[in-house]
């Protein structure tokens, strides 16, 4: 059974709940589809073959977990924030800087209900952070770096990981794909950079532009154009 979508939330009903793909050859008569999430291959005998999530769910004995709420309930303890910033202080040559700017559902995802705070609040970071002179402003959660790496272009300093800031000070670089991607903000460039990725593992073009448009460029929470930031 699908149910006709989320309570009081349009934008992810219609995410979620599409037309039903198959609704020719769908013996159910069903007109609509429900998306999970789930990467699968379904062979012409039938058979389906499970190939993992294409979100950041991960599934554990068979039960669905969003990372994201085991990340909002690290951020309620606030020895995590004082762990990486004892972390960060013990880097040699690094300066931390705190910013005159309440921290107050500083991970991004837990102000989704509020979104007129919420951006108030992340163009308020920025401002802070360049008022500041800081030369990188690092987010501590990844639910916050998935929205701030996008803005990078229209401010003076870095936007990194803290976990990139530690990485560096022990002679470990790796390069921030996912921030590279978010920064293109050209789905066909992406896809014509993994070609070869895409080819290599047998996924579905469309799919992968799908997955690229929802969960790289379609989550932004604030405008990458700073002029149309809201004032605090």
């Amino acid at each position: 059974q699908v149910a006709r979508g989320y309570l009081n939330r349009p934008t992810l009903t219609a995410e979620r709940f599409v037309a039903n793909p198959w609704a020719q050859v769908d013996s159910s008569g069903r007109g609509v589809a429900y998306r999970t999430g789930d990467r699968v291959r379904w062979y012409a005998d039938g058979e389906l073959e499970f190939g993992g999530r294409i979100d950041f769910q991960v599934k554990l004995r068979g039960q669905r977990i969003e990372l994201g709420e085991i990340e909002h309930a690290l951020r309620a303890q606030p020895g995590v924030v004082d762990a990486v910033k004892a972390l960060l202080s013990a880097v040699p040559e690094l300066e931390l800087v705190d910013l005159d700017h309440p921290g107050i559902g500083y991970q991004m995802s837990s102000l989704d209900g509020m979104p007129d705070v919420q951006q108030r609040h992340i163009a308020g970071t920025f401002r802070q952070a360049e008022a500041a002179g800081v030369d990188a402003l690092a987010g501590v959660f990844h639910a916050d770096h998935r929205e701030l790496v996008g803005h990078q272009n229209e401010w003076p300093f870095e936007i990194v990981n803290y976990m990139e800031l530690i990485g560096e000070s022990m002679g470990l670089s790796r390069p921030d794909l996912f921030k590279r991607m978010k920064l293109m903000q050209d789905a066909d460039a992406i896809m014509a950079e993994a070609a070869d990725l895409i080819e290599t593992h047998g996924l579905d073009p469309e799919e992968v532009r799908d997955v690229i448009l929802s969960d790289i460029f379609g989550e932004r929470k604030l405008p990458t154009d700073r002029s149309l930031h809201p004032a605090e």
